[in-house]
């Protein structure tokens, strides 16, 4: 009984350990700030490398997109219709801050860091 006791809380501890260190993210998703000199329109379907390479980026960021297997780039604000309220932004536009869709299974935190590593890019970090 008293072994079976100890095996039980080793197992407990072993899986509640393991669930602690689970990606705490969304897969597939990247938040990206671009910066304010990069021009974007509100939503991207990249269902092609054709339509990923005619974005208005720098061919060195457009190729880490098209490994990570990017097939969506959405602004994280849209056009809302209140933000025009706030002193500090105008337009949606302005935030530059993007949701990007790509390959669920990809490493989401090498291609963060490859972003963050990239001069068109303010900050990246997983959604």
């Amino acid at each position: 009984m008293f072994i079976r006791r100890i095996t039980i809380t080793l197992l407990s501890i072993l899986i509640f350990s393991t669930l602690s260190f689970t990606q705490e993210f969304v897969p597939g998703k990247i938040l990206v700030k671009f910066k304010n000199d990069i021009e974007l329109k509100t939503e991207y379907n990249l269902k092609s490398t054709a339509k990923l390479k005619s974005l208005p980026l720098n061919n060195d960021l457009i190729e880490i997109l098209s490994e990570a297997k990017v097939s969506q780039i959405k602004s994280l604000y849209g056009q809302n219709p209140h933000l025009h309220k706030s002193s500090k932004f105008k337009k949606a536009k302005d935030l530059n801050t993007y949701i990007l869709t790509c390959d669920p299974k990809a490493d989401i935190l090498q291609i963060t860091q490859e972003l963050n590593d990239h001069s068109e890019i303010v900050y990246a970090e997983p959604d």
